[in-house]
């Protein structure tokens, strides 16, 4: 059996789904009574010493990469840096995954990586770890992509994770972060990588499990408890419907431990949201209104053209926004409102509706909007797709949100990285699903 560790690069932008991915995989090893050291490693140059450290300790170090579209174009030549110095060591595996890896597998190859791993990674590293320990073949690891003989090869579909077997966080180490209570989409928006990463059918923390968790975070000494959902309010649901049962007896549950250690609870705010037709609903709000401490509501509109929310999938209207505008403030709720600027099938009168729609709900009801620039994300069916640039006048009137204080976000920044995506794209970096085509099935 080898010695091997485990490290993972940590950085602010992937520090929840890192945390998370050590939580189950060191979980698995202890229960499974494998010792193999898991190291989140923050910055590159860490990172690269810390496995070179490692090897000379005669180590075989795995080195993984949790990577997002935006991380890659931002940091390319950092990551292409770091991976050019492990891969002069022996003894050192890299391997990359998260929401970039999966929606070009085939690129990420070809950043260096010696597997990449495809979908959900929380059963199989391990099995891939255990392979290695074991001197068998990883190869024989579901949902990874490889490099042998001229051709990139797929072993196949992983199977479905159960998020209730693993730990949100390694409590065990005095980690911890948000909690993951629902993970995949139903809608399927085509420009959103989490319906075609995690899947169309949701998969949630059973209550008990939540509450397990939440009493071992609050007696931690920490107060502010937040969650991950892609809609808060789609818990033990189908993802169409409020399944308010659920909801109001979650809180129940949690208020019991809350309440024991001073915590507060955060829920349809950072890091999730809300979708429009369920913020729309009374009792579910009201629900909302008696149990949690945040007086602020995300929701997400991404356009005020009910032309351009049909051509992306969203499933709702401009109106259904403004009812759950209405009703979260019925109930106390101030309300941000996430846009997406520059989507490529805009015209302007979509651009008008939308900069119209957007001052309307500023001014009427003291909403912020949020902007964000459009992003060509690979493995979505907008992958190819440029963004329109907004005209002047469009410009103008988003900064005049802004120096009104009624706009904020990062969509300038995420305006020079869509270009860059782009740009990466026609260079042939960033392949999406034409890389594909290039795959073949192990037999």
């Amino acid at each position: 059996m080898k010695n091997i560790a485990l490290l993972l690069w940590k950085i602010r932008e992937n520090r929840y789904s890192v945390t998370q991915l050590a939580a189950a995989l060191e979980h698995q090893l202890a229960t499974n009574g494998v010792h193999v050291p898991v190291r989140m490693v923050e910055g590159s140059d860490n990172l690269v010493n810390s496995a070179i450290r490692l090897v000379d300790k005669g180590y075989h170090v795995i080195v993984g990469f949790s990577l997002l579209t935006t991380v890659l174009v931002e940091r390319y030549n950092e990551i292409r840096e770091a991976v050019g110095l492990l891969r002069k060591h022996g003894n050192v595996t890299l391997i990359a995954g998260g929401a970039h890896a999966t929606g070009d597998p085939v690129g990420t190859l070809g950043l260096g990586f010696d597997f990449v791993f495809h979908g959900e990674a929380e059963e199989t590293l391990y099995t891939f770890i255990g392979e290695i320990l074991d001197k068998g073949d990883p190869l024989n690891t579901p949902g990874i992509l490889y490099r042998q003989d001229e051709s990139i090869h797929y072993t196949g579909r992983q199977p479905r994770v159960e998020i209730d077997l693993y730990p949100p966080f390694p409590y065990w180490n005095n980690v911890y972060s948000p909690l993951e209570i629902t993970r995949g989409c139903i809608w399927g928006c085509r420009y959103c990588e989490v319906p075609y990463m995690h899947g169309a059918i949701l998969k949630h923390r059973s209550i008990e499990n939540v509450s397990y968790y939440a009493k071992l975070f609050w007696s931690s000494g920490r107060r502010d408890l937040r969650f991950i959902s892609p809609s808060a309010l789609s818990y033990q649901g189908d993802g169409r419907r409020v399944n308010l049962d659920a909801v109001c007896t979650l809180f129940e549950r949690l208020s019991r431990h809350r309440d024991s250690y001073g915590g507060r609870i955060f829920y349809g705010t950072f890091p999730s949201e809300i979708r429009p037709e369920h913020a729309a609903d009374h009792d579910a709000v009201k629900c909302l209104a008696r149990w949690v401490a945040n007086r602020n509501i995300i929701i997400g509109a991404q356009s005020g053209s009910n032309r351009i929310l049909q051509a992306i999938n969203r499933g709702h209207t401009i109106e259904t926004v403004y009812e759950a505008v209405e009703v979260l403030n019925r109930y106390g709720f101030s309300v941000d409102i996430d846009f997406i600027y520059a989507l490529p099938m805009e015209t302007d009168d979509d651009l008008k509706a939308t900069l119209e729609h957007s001052r309307r709900l500023a001014e009427k009801y003291k909403a912020r909007i949020h902007a964000h620039y459009f992003l060509p994300l690979p493995g979505t069916p907008m992958e190819n797709m440029e963004p329109r640039e907004p005209p002047r006048w469009f410009i103008r009137g988003l900064n005049k949100l802004l120096g009104q204080g009624k706009l904020y976000g990062d969509w300038l920044k995420q305006r020079t990285l869509s270009w860059r995506i782009v740009d990466m794209v026609r260079k042939g970096i960033i392949l999406g699903l034409r890389g594909w085509r290039r795959v073949r099935r192990r037999r």
